[in-house]
C-alpha cells in the first residue's frame, strides 16, 4: 500500500509540472530513488522491513518448550470440582493423562471460569492450587513442592585475610611471650594487620543464611560448595524467590574492577621544605580547569579524588600531574602492575627486596676441637604492600585499603670487644582507610612524608691532621599513591 501511494504522489508531481523536460526527469528520478529505499530491507533497529514470506510469530517462553496439546483451546466452568476428575475432562481427549505424586493434591476442589488454551489453564491451576507441573507428551505430573539446583558464581572455600602473614603474626605472639617471661613490661605491638583482617569470611555460609529467609517452612535447600551449586525443595513460588536472588546474586560476584597503582616519590629540592604545595601545583598545572582535586585536605594517609580534565597532549593523564610535581623536586614513579578483583572480594599486591644482615655473632668452644666462630645472619623485608576490597555500587567504588610502604635507609655496625652486629634502620608508613572513587577517576593519598640524613666525612691529609670533619645532609621527600579504579562491563570493556 505504502509503495503504490508514493508512486501516485510521484505521477501527480510529474502531471502537475509545467517545468520543463529536464526538470521533470530529475524529479522522477528523485521519486524512483525514494521507493527503491523503501523497497530495500534494512537491518537498522527501528527500521520497516518488508517480506513477502509467511510470518510465524514467535511462542512465549513460558509456552516455547511445551507439548504440542497444551496449545489446544478449552472452556471450563468448575465450581468444586476435583482436581482429578477437572484434570481427566481437559486430558483425556489428546491422549494425555494425569499423575498425582501426592495423592491429597488430586481432592483439591477446583473452583473457576476459563477460556483459552490448555497451557494457560494448567498454569492457572498450578498457580492458585501452588503446584508444580512437569510435562511430557503423553503425561502431566503434578507435585506439591518443586526441586531445583542453581548454579553459583564462586569457587568453593572460604576467604582468609590479614594485614601481615600468618608466620609475621605467630612471630610476635612469640615475641610477645618472651618478653613478658623475662619481666621486660608489656612490649609494643602492631596491631595494622588486625585492622585490615577477617578470620572467616565466607560467602557461602552468607549464602545459606540468605536463603533460608525465603523459604516457607517445609522448604528446604542444601548448598554445595564442590559444584558450587544450591539445591532447593519448596512451593513454586518460593522457589522462583531463591532463582531471583541467585540470580542477582550472580550478577553481582561476577563483576569485577581493575585498579591501576602508582607511586610517586617527591624528594625536594629545598632542604627547607617538608611538604608538597598543592597550591602551587594547581597554578603549575593550568588550574584545576585541567588538574581537579575534589578535596584540599592533605594529611598523613589522607585521600583525595583527582579528575584528569585534559586528555590530549602534553598534559595527558596523568603527565599533568608530575610535570606540576616536578617543579618541586625530583619525581620518581614506580608502576605497579594493574591488579584485577571480582566485586567484595580481596587482592593483594606485594612487591618486596630483602636485604641480608649480620644479626648475631659468638664462638662456642668444643672439647677436643677449640673453638668456632658463630654468625646468624638476619633478613630485613621492605618494599610496598597494598590489600584492597572493592565494592561496586552504580557507577562508584567503594575502596578499603590497607597500605604499608617501608625503605632501608642504613645498616649500622654495633661493636663490642672484638665481637660486631648490625642493625637495620628502616622507615615504614602504614595507613587504613575507606573511600568512595568514581569509575577512570584517580584516588590520590598524600602525606606520607620521609627524612633522610646523609653523612660524609673528610679523609684528605689536611682534616686528617685536623681530626676529620663530617658533613650531614638532610633530604626530605613525600609518598604519593595514585589509584584509578576500572569497572569492567561485560566483554572485557571498561
Amino acid at each position: 500500500m505504502k509503495h503504490w501511494m508514493l508512486g501516485m504522489v510521484s505521477v501527480v508531481l510529474l502531471h502537475g509540472c509545467s517545468t520543463s523536460d529536464t526538470a521533470l526527469q530529475q524529479d522522477f528520478q528523485q521519486a524512483q530513488q525514494r521507493l527503491a529505499l523503501l523497497q530495500t530491507p534494512h537491518t537498522e533497529t527501528g527500521a520497516v522491513r518488508y517480506d513477502t514470506e509467511l510470518y510465524v510469530p514467535p511462542l512465549a517462553p513460558a509456552v516455547a518448550d511445551l507439548p504440542s496439546w497444551s496449545a489446544q483451546s478449552v472452556q471450563v466452568t468448575a465450581q468444586g470440582l476435583r482436581a482429578d476428575s477437572l484434570l481427566q475432562q481437559v486430558l483425556a481427549p489428546h491422549g494425555v493423562r494425569a499423575s498425582f505424586l501426592q495423592p491429597a493434591l488430586a481432592e483439591q476442589a477446583i473452583h473457576l471460569s476459563f477460556t483459552g488454551s490448555l497451557a494457560e489453564l494448567l498454569q492457572q491451576i498450578a498457580q492458585r492450587q501452588r503446584w508444580h507441573l512437569e510435562w511430557h507428551n503423553d503425561r502431566l505430573l503434578v507435585y506439591e513442592f518443586e526441586m531445583a539446583e542453581f548454579d553459583v558464581a564462586f569457587i568453593a572455600g572460604n576467604t582468609r585475610y590479614l594485614m601481615g602473614s600468618r608466620e609475621q603474626e605467630q612471630q610476635q605472639a612469640g615475641m610477645f611471650n618472651e618478653q613478658l617471661m623475662a619481666g621486660a613490661g608489656t612490649p609494643q605491638r602492631s596491631d595494622q594487620y588486625l585492622s585490615f583482617s577477617h578470620d572467616h569470611l565466607s560467602v557461602w555460609d552468607d549464602l545459606e543464611h540468605a536463603l533460608q529467609l525465603l523459604l516457607s517452612p517445609a522448604g528446604r535447600l542444601t548448598v554445595n560448595q564442590s559444584s558450587a551449586s544450591v539445591l532447593v525443595r519448596d512451593y513454586p513460588d518460593h522457589v522462583a524467590q531463591v532463582r531471583r536472588y541467585l540470580a542477582q546474586q550472580n550478577e553481582r560476584l561476577t563483576r569485577q574492577v581493575a585498579i591501576d597503582v602508582q607511586i610517586l616519590e617527591v624528594t625536594f629540592n629545598d632542604s627547607q621544605q617538608f611538604a608538597i604545595d598543592w597550591d602551587a601545583v594547581l597554578r603549575t598545572a593550568g588550574g584545576e580547569g585541567i588538574l581537579g582535586i575534589h578535596s584540599a585536605q592533605f594529611t598523613t594517609g589522607g585521600g583525595s579524588q583527582l579528575i584528569w580534565q585534559q586528555q590530549q597532549g602534553r598534559a595527558q593523564g596523568s603527565q599533568v600531574l608530575l610535570d606540576a610535581l616536578a617543579e618541586q623536586g625530583l619525581v620518581e614513579v614506580s608502576n605497579q602492575p594493574r591488579i584485577v578483583s571480582l566485586n567484595n572480594q580481596i587482592a593483594r599486591i606485594v612487591l618486596e627486596d630483602n636485604a641480608t644482615y649480620l644479626a648475631a655473632a659468638g664462638s662456642a668452644a668444643t672439647a677436643n676441637v677449640g673453638r668456632a666462630d658463630m654468625l646468624q645472619p638476619g633478613v630485613v623485608t621492605t618494599g610496598f604492600e597494598l590489600y584492597v576490597l572493592p565494592s561496586i555500587q552504580g557507577d562508584e567504588v567503594i575502596l578499603q585499603l590497607s597500605t604499608e610502604l617501608s625503605d632501608l635507609e642504613r645498616i649500622d655496625e654495633v661493636r663490642s670487644g672484638t665481637q660486631m652486629i648490625q642493625t637495620p634502620h628502616t622507615n615504614r608508613k602504614k595507613f587504613f582507610m575507606k573511600a568512595l572513587v568514581e569509575h577512570q577517576q584517580t584516588l590520590l593519598l598524600s602525606g606520607l612524608k620521609n627524612e633522610r640524613r646523609a653523612q660524609s666525612r673528610q679523609t684528605s691529609w689536611l682534616s686528617l691532621m685536623l681530626g676529620g670533619r663530617e658533613h650531614t645532609q638532610q633530604r626530605h621527600s613525600e609518598t604519593i599513591v595514585l589509584l584509578t579504579p576500572y569497572i569492567i562491563r561485560r566483554g572485557g570493556a571498561v
